[in-house]
Formats: structure tokens, sequence, C-alpha cells
């Protein structure tokens, strides 16, 4: 699984390549990263869509894109949506799987790592993932990158 590929945002050379490995390992899956274009990763082989649930396990891509100034995160009303259809399972995913870290951890990180003074900037990713964690209790939670 993997992320930040650059859907939408490579050179036809460099987009050619990316696709064909895909295709040849069609059990390679997708996690939509913040070097992601939303509207061009949602056809690539293997994209899972933000909010796929799996067995259970639930997927959340994307992130904030930071200075490009590029639409990389979920609307507020797909936020929405993956919120509402999450509280109405009778069984909810035990594991997120996200490309973004939740707000809380982001910070933890940044002052473990002694990345900068001030806790990062949050973000609207961020926090929601926060608030999918904080509905779902999961046994487990990881970042891909």
């Amino acid at each position: 699984m993997g992320g930040d590929f650059g859907f939408g945002y490579l050179s036809p050379r460099e987009a050619g390549t990316v696709e064909r490995f895909h295709r040849a390992n069609p059990r390679h899956r997708v996690l939509r990263g913040n070097h992601d274009d939303p509207a061009i990763i949602k056809d690539a082989p293997g994209n899972l869509a933000d909010g796929t649930i799996l067995g259970s396990v639930l997927f959340l891509g994307n992130a904030d894109g930071g200075l490009s100034g590029r639409r990389t995160e979920m609307t507020d009303a797909e936020m929405v949506q993956i919120r509402q259809r999450l509280e109405g399972l009778a069984q909810p995913p035990r594991v997120v799987i996200s490309h973004d870290a939740p707000q809380e951890v982001a910070e933890a990180l940044s002052v473990a790592r002694g990345l900068q003074i001030d806790p990062p900037k949050a973000s609207r990713t961020r926090l929601f993932i926060s608030k999918v964690l904080a509905t779902l209790t999961p046994q487990s939670a990881c970042m891909t990158s």
C-alpha cells in the first residue's frame, strides 16, 4: 500500500510508469495522499476511496495540501457522509489506516522530534481523523506516507 504517487501531477512519462506498475501489480492498493489529485486518483488501479471499509479496516486517505494550494483534503460533505455511515454500523471497523495523523498525534510527534516550538497547524484532515478515532475507538491505527 502506498500514497503520494503524484496522480494528476506527473509528467506523461511518469504517469505511464506509475500506471504500468499498478496494472502489473493488481494486489497493490493506493491510499490517496496530499500529492495526489482527488479527481485523477479515483480512477487509478488499486485506489481505495476515502472511507473504504474492507473487513474490519477503515481506510482514510488525503491530507492538507500545505503550501501547494492544491485541494487534497476531503470536502466537508464527504467527511460528514463518512462519519454518518460509521455511526450507523452495527460492527464498526477495529483498525484505521490513514495517510495523515490525528491532530494530537501530529502535535506529540512534533514535540518529541523537536521539529518546532509551536504545535503544527491544525488541518481539517487531522481534526477529522481525531473525530473518527474518538467515535470508533479502534484496536489499532496506523499512518501511511
